[in-house]
């Protein structure tokens, strides 16, 4: 006997609005005496319908001339928002049958599979068009561009067959004339001038290396997620080094909603190039055989004809006294005036803050929000709060020592100084530690430890760290970390430490020109963000903002 096939199609719309809702989880059951039957699943499309198809072998095994008797469950992510077993739909014939759900609150979605978002760029740069590329790097494998010229696809710059050096897959403004249009990319768009960057082997991004063929070549980058989901953001991101100006504007129904600001009002990119500039000329690392971060400046072999590429950032460089040796300041200065003053060998009070000294330098006490959407319930990524003390010893290691609520008993974290003091140390955030007293050394994760030496780090950065300088919460080194970044971001840097530059002063320069991250943990208290939830965004404006440079 051939089982007959029932097809059922529906709409989820939001009772006030009227409006298709997306990305919802449809689950149709049939209702029986004993036991529910689950007949199929399937998500809402972008204007809210959906489709079904199940034949009769799904619910005839108890009674074999029985219809089905329907009703729906629908979720959000894993939450169930709606369920219609209140009022099913009796003996279902099997030909077409259409269902409208209406839902009293449309939930806010994680994840919209059917999102879209445009992105354009407008060019201020006084560069020509066709002398402009576009590039994407990609941090996931999903991937869905499309150029809306003519709705070809666009491909990802190391989508290549594998002989490398390639020369990538980039696009000019020319070819763009439209923007593009994305469905899935996560990853950085980088932005080239006369002439793009070639791969030169997989995986490959350009690094700040005396040997990198790409060195000389003027190029940028900012950061873009964008899949759907409410989380998605972008950001401008002049940590590793500052070359073209951009600035980004988020757009719904035509209306600029959010932006970041590449330059902040009134400033130049000549303004910024000379700040940059002057950090490192001349060098002040106090190491031997250093050179200015300017390129092409005085990098060994700069092509004669070469014109400004970048100024390198403080954590780009490799460690101490590698090749190229570092120009800026390394922290050691800090460390040691750290060690002065609140050392084991002074008295808790002496250094000018009540509640530091006898070796403690910080008190790093706060809360981790917990990783992703759904929240791990234990384990490193789970909500948690910690307070702990900095220590510093007479080798000027940093040792973290107090308690993490989901984790039993004292907990350490070790730094040591060879490692603070590298560039991808204390100015990238990215040094290794020692947990608990183990011997082998683990670099920061997304979890609470990673958390929580970004209070220190940034601390150490801002000038937060051994501050003396009063604050309407009481003196800045003594206060709890996390109220750091509560106070006014004018009172960073230069204010936190007025008698001596005891802080990132490549961050401290930026901070004052342009909303771009500026060091890692930037965020933790400044404007960085455009949200990119699909709710409220449908165009990204990239705005590529005046590229003159003048080098002396």
């Amino acid at each position: 006997m051939t089982n007959k096939t029932f097809h059922i199609s529906g709409r989820i719309i939001g009772q006030k609005t009227r409006q298709g809702v997306a990305g919802l989880l449809v689950e149709a059951w049939d209702k029986d005496l004993i036991i529910d039957d689950l007949l199929g699943s399937t998500m809402t499309k972008a204007d809210g319908t959906f489709q079904l198809s199940f034949d009769e072998s799904y619910f005839r095994e108890l009674f074999s001339d029985k219809q089905p008797d329907l009703y729906f469950k629908i979720y959000n992510q894993e939450e169930l928002i709606k369920s219609t077993e209140d009022s099913v739909l009796w003996n279902v014939k099997e030909q077409e049958s259409e269902v409208v759900i209406e839902l009293e609150a449309v939930p806010p979605l994680e994840n919209n599979p059917e999102s879209k978002l445009t992105v354009t760029f407008i060019n201020n740069s006084k560069v020509d068009n066709s002398a402009v590329y576009i590039g994407f790097v990609t941090g996931v494998s999903t991937v869905s561009i499309v150029n809306l010229k003519d709705s070809t696809p666009i491909k990802s710059v190391e989508d290549v067959d594998g002989a490398y050096p390639a020369k990538g897959n980039w696009y000019s403004l020319d070819q763009l004339p439209s923007g593009i249009g994305i469905k899935s990319f996560s990853g950085r768009i980088y932005v080239c001038y006369t002439k793009p960057w070639e791969v030169q082997r997989k995986g490959y991004e350009p690094a700040q290396a005396v040997n990198d063929p790409n060195l000389f070549l003027r190029y940028d980058k900012m950061e873009l997620t964008f899949t759907g989901a409410s989380a998605d953001v972008a950001n401008l991101t002049s940590i590793d080094y500052w070359s073209i100006p951009m600035s980004l504007n988020k757009l719904y129904e035509g209306k600029v909603v959010q932006t970041a600001k590449g330059l902040l009002p009134n400033v130049t990119t000549q303004e910024v190039y000379d700040a940059l500039n002057k950090l490192t000329t001349p060098p002040v690392s106090g190491l031997d055989k250093t050179w200015p971060a300017l390129v092409p400046g005085q990098w060994p072999d700069s092509p004669s004809d070469a014109t400004f590429a970048r100024i390198v950032g403080p954590s780009s460089y490799p460690p101490v006294e590698g090749i190229p040796v570092t120009p800026y300041d390394l922290f050691k200065d800090y460390l040691n005036y750290l060690l002065t003053k609140f050392g084991p060998d002074t008295i808790k009070g002496d250094g000018g803050v009540p509640n530091l000294g006898n070796g403690v330098i910080a008190h790093i006490v706060g809360d981790f929000a917990g990783v992703g959407p759904n929240v791990p319930s234990k384990g490193p990524q789970s909500k948690q709060t910690y307070t702990l003390e900095a220590i510093i010893d007479q080798d000027l290691n940093i040792t973290l020592t107090g308690t993490v609520s989901g984790v039993t008993g004292n907990t350490t974290m070790l730094y040591k100084n060879v490692d603070l003091l590298n560039p991808s140390g204390i100015y990238g955030g990215n040094t290794p530690y020692c947990l608990n007293g183990a011997s082998k050394l683990t670099y920061p994760l997304n979890d609470v430890y990673g958390w929580i030496g970004g209070d220190l780090f940034s601390g150490l950065n801002i000038g937060a760290v051994g501050s003396t300088a009063k604050s309407s919460e009481g003196i800045v080194g003594g206060l709890n970390s996390q109220l750091w970044f509560k106070l006014p971001i004018s009172s960073f840097f230069a204010n936190m430490q007025p008698n001596y530059q005891y802080y990132n002063q490549w961050a401290a320069a930026l901070s004052k020109l342009s909303e771009a991250y500026n060091f890692p943990y930037s965020d933790r208290f400044a404007h960085v963000f455009v949200s990119l939830n699909p709710k409220d965004v449908d165009t990204l404006e990239i705005v590529l903002e005046d590229a003159t440079v003048k080098m002396d």
